[in-house]
């Protein structure tokens, strides 16, 4: 199957990362907004030609860095062997750590705790018009505060 010039751009470009509409627009074809040129881009997605084009490139593209799942972990076992061989026994944990992070089996977590201070209180008084007031706190604020007067009385 042939395809166009703009089809191939529009391939080449979402195997390389670009999103739908941007590739759809960056190959060429008339794009009057971004929601019409990603309504025209998932049509063009959903030809099984694109389909198989788009297949065909990420498969080469794939093939072109040899550098898999596969291959990494073969060569992070070389590496664990021969260092263990060598009686280096901190090169090898780590090679161990690395295969089983690269296969899902050790999570880092971290947890992160975020203290709320109160803002420190200010050297004058600061008296504000209703006006002012309702600007920096809303409506809503006043509500609040006038029921809150009231519960007090």
């Amino acid at each position: 199957m042939r395809w166009t010039a703009r089809q191939e751009r529009f391939c080449l470009l979402v195997v390389a990362g670009e999103p739908n509409y941007a590739a759809y627009e960056q190959a060429g074809y008339n794009v009057k907004s971004k929601v019409v040129a990603t309504a025209n881009a998932c049509k063009l997605l959903q030809s099984p030609s694109i389909q198989n084009r788009i297949a065909e490139l990420m498969e080469t593209r794939r093939q072109a860095s040899d550098i898999t799942l596969d291959s990494l972990t073969k060569d992070l076992i070389e590496i664990r062997r021969e260092a263990r061989l060598a009686g280096s026994y901190g090169p090898a944990v780590q090679a161990t750590l690395l295969l089983a992070k690269m296969h899902g089996l050790v999570v880092e977590r971290s947890e992160v705790s975020v203290m709320h201070r109160p803002a420190p209180l200010p050297t004058k008084v600061l008296e504000l018009s209703e006006d002012e007031w309702l600007r920096q706190f809303g409506v809503e604020g006043k509500h609040r505060l006038l029921k809150a007067v009231k519960d007090k009385s």
